[in-house]
């Protein structure tokens, strides 16, 4: 599973989440490198969370979701979104 999306109004970050939902391994490109920085990571029940900061002059906080069903999870539809400053830019059924 695969979200693109760009942060930012005048400074502009491209932003690829990609997630193994098989091993359940996460790779998160800012602008074509691997992101380096702090990421807060959770799980409640089916939802899970990842938090971290895109940018230097102008910060965006960035929190993707993604749900999940309990039983047999990587064979069924798993819902992804990504939210910028809480705002809704991106989501992705895989």
């Amino acid at each position: 599973m695969t979200l693109n999306f760009v942060v930012g109004e005048t400074e502009k970050h491209s932003v690829i989440f990609g997630y193994d939902k098989f091993f359940g391994r996460v790779s998160l490109l800012i602008d074509g490198k691997p992101y380096a920085g702090a990421m807060i990571s959770g799980k409640t029940g089916s939802l899970k969370r990842w938090e971290f900061d895109v940018g230097e002059t102008e910060r965006h906080r960035v929190r993707i979701e993604k749900r999940h069903a309990p039983l047999f999870g990587a064979f069924l539809p798993q819902p992804i979104v990504a939210f910028v400053d809480n705002h809704r830019v991106a989501e992705d059924t895989a």
